[in-house]
């Protein structure tokens, strides 16, 4: 099994009409993950701290404003497991302050979808439904 850098990704989130949306991505290749909604990550680079890294992964996967973000909180670390790889993942979740204010992401996405967590659980990829779990329940409190 290939052991891949660690990685670091963000969740951006609003609130609207009482229901919380999730920022996530559609990878535009399946050697980016799957072909099922996901978490906005990558790999940490050279002298970049993991919120860093987070941020830009979601300012180019998500075409996410750095400046719409609002108080970037830390969820964890996670051991992900997949068929032929593993990594270690920082995970950090912010809320976002305007639903429609977007750049176009980088080539790597396919697409950007707003996703209630009952959603994501239905659709997203299933190495981060239960991250994505985690985090509706302390936005939810």
């Amino acid at each position: 099994m290939k052991t891949i850098e660690a990685r670091s990704g963000l969740v951006p989130y609003v609130i609207k009409d009482y229901q919380i949306y999730f920022l996530c991505m559609v990878p535009s290749d399946p050697k980016y993950g799957t072909s099922s909604p996901q978490i906005a990550k990558g790999k940490i680079d050279e002298g970049e701290s993991p919120t860093e890294a987070a941020v830009r992964e979601a300012r180019e996967e998500l075409g996410i404003k750095e400046e719409l973000l609002d108080d970037i909180t830390f969820l964890g670390d996670f051991h992900i497991l997949g068929k032929n790889f593993q990594y270690n993942l920082s995970v950090y979740y912010a809320k976002y302050g305007n639903y429609n204010e977007l750049n176009e992401p980088v080539y790597e996405t396919k697409e950007v979808l707003w996703m209630t967590n009952e959603l994501f659980q239905e659709k997203g990829r299933y190495i981060h439904k239960d991250i994505m779990q985690k985090i509706f329940e302390l936005v939810n409190r």
